[in-house]
């Protein structure tokens, strides 16, 4: 007989103290969660200008709980349930996530020593930049990036019109779009850092380079880098840790679709980072 794991769920109120605004929050995880039966953690970062009240109407969270993790989301400043204004995952909503991040891991049935981050597509530029801005405040142990495109021109797919349109500033911008370029604020990362890749990105096609380029900004010097995090990879274990490559001597990829990864292969990813040696991180 299968026996079914109860779940709470508790909505929160975040104040972004840079903005201001207040900013909606939640977080799932084991009924049985307490102060003394603590939860490892992980909060989402949807794509593009997604929000976290939307992704949690997903049968994700309720799974994730149900496997023992505390599940979080939250809305950024001007989108769903949240007050202020639209900032296009700049710093402003970077300091959203770090204000949401520190709530989250004070919480009495969270475990503050596996605390993980998992965004989609453009939801790195926000994730990365408060990761980086913000090293160790809150300790993170790991962070998960799904096919997030590394600067403006990846973002706009190369001064694409229509993406052009969803943005209030073209591509020649450059300090509007540096804040908002994960490929910069990945190299202040400390943290584990898996990137997930397929054969054919989401978004660009055949076009991967985006990748490279993020898994070698990541990975520390001490690995031939030009970042901070004591360990990367692209995608599984047919991929070696620690590794930088080029176009001519790329990683292995994946090969089914990632729009959305399903469940079971998220639960995947997560449980191998939360397991991670504490010296790896």
């Amino acid at each position: 007989m299968r026996v079914v794991i109860p779940i709470a769920q508790k909505e929160l109120t975040i104040v972004n103290l840079t903005s201001r605004a207040k900013l909606w929050g939640c977080v799932f995880y084991p009924a049985d969660a307490e102060v003394d039966k603590k939860y490892p953690t992980i909060v989402f970062i949807p794509g593009g200008l997604g929000f976290g009240s939307a992704a949690a109407r997903t049968p994700e969270p309720p799974m994730l709980a149900r496997a023992g993790f505390v599940t979080g989301y939250f809305d950024p400043d001007g989108r769903g349930k949240s007050d202020g204004e639209e900032n296009y995952n700049g710093k402003i909503h970077q300091d959203g996530l770090h204000a949401f991040l520190k709530l989250v891991v004070g919480l009495k049935f969270v475990d503050p020593n596996n605390l993980g981050v998992v965004s989609g597509s453009y939801g790195l530029a926000l994730a990365a930049g408060a990761l980086g801005r913000y090293p160790n405040d809150p300790s993170v142990k790991y962070f998960i990036d799904i096919e997030g495109p590394s600067d403006r021109f990846y973002i706009t797919k190369f001064d694409d019109p229509a993406f052009l349109r969803v943005f209030p500033h073209g591509t020649r911008d450059e300090e509007w779009w540096a804040e908002r370029e994960a490929v910069r604020s990945i190299k202040h990362v400390c943290c584990a850092y898996l990137r997930i890749q397929h054969e054919r990105d989401h978004a660009h096609g055949e076009n991967k380079q985006h990748a490279i380029d993020m898994i070698n900004a990541a990975t520390h010097t001490k690995f031939g880098g030009h970042g901070m995090c004591p360990w990367t990879r692209i995608n599984g274990t047919e991929n070696e840790p620690n590794r930088t490559y080029t176009k001519d001597n790329p990683p292995k990829w994946l090969l089914a679709p990632v729009a959305p990864p399903p469940p079971a292969q998220m639960l995947h990813w997560v449980q191998e980072m939360s397991a991670l040696p504490t010296n790896n991180t």
